[in-house]
């Protein structure tokens, strides 16, 4: 099926929303890039034991789960950064490193096992807990803390795969996003979950804006089902999800990512999950690090069929805190 210039294929029948996608020709997408693939990669992390993070990269196929194998290391021990991809090129962004917040950015490539490398740009600030989402060219970054700097829980941050220069300014979220989540399209990015500092409240809007005519702020799309914070984000080119978060929820919301409206039941995950890492390869969605009790859990739903999560695989490593599993190949 052809939507444009952007190439999907159906996964299972007829149903378009189980897709993937390939941009061969999208012209807002590098020649040849492509935002979906059959590769998960999972970067860095920690648990209670290990607060100043781990290096760790694992892999792993979604179409087939199992044991995820060593993919690398990062440059730093890495956890709470934003991380997104355009399906070749994986960009790392942001975090704690060591402990301490940092705008710093690594780059992989998703295809090639191997270490990370420094990308020669950062971000507007430094910052951890923030959200990273791609459209297959451009790379959103947006929230994030520490409180010191006001401005950052609000930053959108944009970036280009390709280009390795500093993050520009791309606007505001309409709350603060601390321990965020995101999805996004070839066109459209979702935010959600919201910590409040320094009440520790939380609450359940979700914001929109586009990746190429978007300027000022970000608009409100909807609601979550419950307040939330530290969920996972995943989607293809329809439907996006959230995906647990704190307190310990089950919930998998669904939203259709071209259509603004409060996200519905899709169903539950296999056990609770906080800061859980998600990814697709649009036409299953994974879930890495199910904590707090099943750190090393690697889950999957299909997306094109409403249904509960179950498990499908273990990471070579127990561990959460991370944003998203990049996926390509």
């Amino acid at each position: 099926m052809q939507v444009g210039n952007l190439i999907t294929r159906g996964a299972g029948g007829s149903d378009p929303y189980g897709q993937k996608a390939d941009f061969n020709s999208n012209s807002r997408a590098t020649a040849g890039s492509k935002i979906y693939g059959d590769r998960g990669v999972y970067a860095g992390g920690a648990t209670p034991g290990t607060p100043n993070g781990f290096n760790t990269m694992d892999y792993f196929s979604i179409g087939i789960g199992g044991q995820a194998l060593d993919f690398g290391d990062l440059t730093a021990l890495i956890r709470n950064s934003g991380v997104a991809g355009d399906g070749y090129r994986a960009l790392v962004a942001g975090g704690k490193f060591g402990g301490t917040e940092s705008a710093n950015i690594d780059y992989f490539n998703i295809l090639t096992p191997g270490n990370s490398v420094d990308f020669g740009a950062d971000l507007q600030a430094a910052k951890a807990f923030g959200t990273a989402s791609s459209n297959g060219y451009r790379a959103v970054f947006q929230g994030g803390s520490p409180s010191t700097w006001p401005s950052a829980p609000n930053q959108q941050d944009l970036l280009n795969f390709h280009s390795q220069t500093d993050a520009v300014d791309y606007g505001e979220a309409t709350v603060p996003r601390i321990f965020a989540a995101s999805c996004s399209n070839n066109d459209r990015m979702l935010t959600m979950n919201q910590y409040v500092e320094p009440s520790g409240g939380y609450g359940k809007s979700i914001d929109f804006f586009s990746f190429t005519t978007h300027s000022g702020s970000a608009s409100d799309f909807g609601d979550l089902r419950a307040n939330t914070y530290d969920g996972g984000g995943t989607s293809n080119l329809h439907r996006g999800f959230n995906v647990g978060g704190w307190p310990s929820l089950e919930y998998i919301d669904m939203m259709n990512i071209s259509t603004p409206g409060d996200a519905t039941d899709f169903g539950d995950l296999p056990s609770t999950a906080n800061a859980p890492a998600c990814g697709s390869d649009g036409a299953r969605a994974c879930i890495s690090s199910l904590a707090p009790t099943n750190n090393d859990g690697i889950g999957y739903f299909n997306i094109g069929s409403m249904s509960n999560a179950v498990d499908y695989g273990t990471l070579t490593v127990a561990r959460y805190n991370q944003d998203h599993t990049v996926s390509g190949g």
